[in-house]
């Protein structure tokens, strides 16, 4: 349930926090188009430890577990790996090669999906517990036809 989401989220996350530096000047005709600036492999790799972490941490909480609890744990059980991405992605921010137009705003976004993640794991508990619910659920009986 949290193992996809959350790491494809931090990863699709990156290249929109690339993106936000100014727009760059018409090229001249003869130039390639721009390709989009990709993180480096050293966050990707933070990245991937962390939600694999997470998800970790996640599905080791019983289902007895409130989600907003199984969410606090999870993240605090994974301090570490989230200090190594923090890192990670500063050194990538301050990097020559990020936009120092966009910094600011990678900053804020980055910030801002940390500030929230514990809300948005303890919607996908949510999530998966009521999906399994469902998938568990026995099927109502059949109803019999009304005799004529």
């Amino acid at each position: 349930m949290i193992k996809a989401a959350l790491p494809v989220a931090l990863l699709l996350a990156a290249p929109a926090l690339a993106q936000t530096g100014a727009t760059p000047p018409a090229p001249a005709p003869t130039a390639a188009p721009a390709q989009p600036m990709m993180p480096p492999p050293e966050f990707m790799t933070a990245a991937q430890a962390f939600g694999q972490c997470l998800s970790g941490k996640v599905a080791a909480a019983p289902a007895t577990t409130t989600p907003e609890a199984a969410a606090h744990q999870a993240v605090t059980g994974c301090t570490a790996e989230k200090a190594t991405l923090a890192a990670r992605f500063d050194s990538w921010v301050a990097s020559p090669s990020f936009p120092a137009a966009g910094r600011a705003q990678a900053h804020q976004q980055f910030d801002g999906q940390m500030n929230d993640l514990e809300t948005t794991i303890a919607g996908q508990i949510r999530q998966g517990r009521s999906q399994a619910g469902a998938a568990t659920a026995p099927a109502p009986a059949p109803t019999a036809a009304p005799a004529h």
